[in-house]
């Protein structure tokens, strides 16, 4: 029913007892680097209505209310707004649709890591998250399991990779084993 928002953010493994700093270090980089660009992004959905995935193209940033805006152009014309509760569906011609964010746990899950990354908040991802951040040099991958049990119905896992403070791929891995792919081109 609701597309998901995915839309914006590997060898040494550190769960919540990283080395010092280093989860801390990767949140500030990425809330430093992430100001109000506009991320361009392609997104892989999986569903058992559809032969082949489903592929969703469009762009993603935060507003000046702090809000997660996704603006898809392709298969359709649509812009989704995240908020702290309500998800807000616009499209050409129609009228606005809202829903709560606990019909739509996978969104919940994404509002959570993307404003306390956005934000440059560890304990925020802390709080919500059990985590799990490896590296390679500059590249990373950022593993975040739900804390709450209700998420966890739904979502097991987000999975965040990057290069230095960019993130360049999400994964949300649902718990029926669906994932949904999104890659994001780096800000020009």
């Amino acid at each position: 029913m609701i597309s998901g928002f995915l839309t914006l953010l590997l060898l040494t493994t550190c769960a919540s007892a990283e080395a010092p700093g280093s989860l801390d270090e990767l949140v500030a980089q990425i809330a430093l680097e992430a100001g109000q660009n506009r991320l361009d992004f392609t997104e892989q959905r999986e569903s058992e209505l559809l032969e082949e995935p489903m592929t969703v193209r469009g762009r993603l940033w935060r507003d000046e209310r702090g809000r997660l805006i996704r603006e898809t152009e392709a298969p359709r014309q649509e812009i989704q707004i995240l908020g702290e509760r309500v998800l807000t569906i616009r499209r050409p011609g129609q009228h606005d649709r809202q829903f709560s964010l606990g019909r739509a746990p996978e969104l919940a899950v994404l509002r959570q890591a993307l404003t306390a990354l956005l934000d440059g908040n560890p304990e925020s991802l802390r709080e919500h998250f059990r985590t799990q951040l490896e590296r390679d040099g500059e590249a990373w991958r950022l593993r975040l399991d739900p804390r709450n049990p209700d998420l966890a119905e739904s979502v097991s896992a987000l999975e965040l990779d990057g290069q230095g403070a960019i993130i360049t791929r999400m994964v949300l891995e649902l718990a029926d084993g669906k994932r949904i792919v999104t890659e994001i081109q780096p800000p020009s």
